[in-house]
């Protein structure tokens, strides 16, 4: 176990420098804990619209890639190609393809799913912006804690960036997601 994480020479007979060890890891563990908690919440309150589970996790996914990409130090245009807008309008195609095979034949039965969707997106954006306000030595566009006042700036941020465009996404999914649902509709029987 020489030169490994575990131990070094210095290590040898270090009861004090073991505990610090141990109890790093104890609370890196709560951290994680408290994290897939609540990341786990996120997914299953969308139980309520089954047709959101799959697409709100796989837009989670992407924003927790994307979160991590940037987090490393790879280059923006790299981690562009983890684009959460991207995979936003999948889902809107998603939503509007599966959506009648699941009961929601009309545009108002599409539109709660829609607006889920789209504050989904925005509630996995801010909480990497929650991540990189409490994280500042992770540099993302997520959120830059440098400009101060960072509790003011994030309740700004979820006002403005999840409510108000988590709404307007939702307007633009469920608007893709009743095209393709009409689109695909098979034709009536004459």
């Amino acid at each position: 176990m020489e030169r490994s994480h575990f131990a070094g020479p210095e290590d040898y007979g270090n009861w004090g420098h073991l505990g610090r060890h141990i109890l790093g890891h104890v609370v890196e563990m709560g951290v994680f804990f408290i994290l897939v908690l609540v990341l786990m919440a996120v997914v299953h309150l969308l139980w309520r619209w089954p047709v959101t589970v799959g697409p709100g996790a796989v837009l989670g996914a992407l924003v927790i890639v994307r979160y991590w990409v940037e987090a490393m130090g790879w280059e923006p245009w790299r981690a562009a190609a983890f684009s959460t807008t991207v995979g936003v309008l999948v889902s809107a195609f998603l939503l509007g393809g599966i959506g009648p095979q699941l009961g929601l034949n009309t545009a108002r039965q599409l539109l709660v799913p829609a607006l889920v969707l789209g504050w989904v997106w925005r509630v996995w954006v801010f909480l990497a912006a929650v991540l990189s306000a409490l994280l500042p030595f992770y540099k993302t566009h997520f959120f830059d804690p440098a400009g101060g006042r960072i509790a003011a700036r994030l309740a700004s941020f979820f006002a403005i960036d999840v409510v108000v465009v988590g709404l307007v996404a939702g307007l633009i999914v469920w608007g893709i997601a009743v095209w393709i649902s009409r689109a695909t509709r098979p034709a009536a029987a004459a």
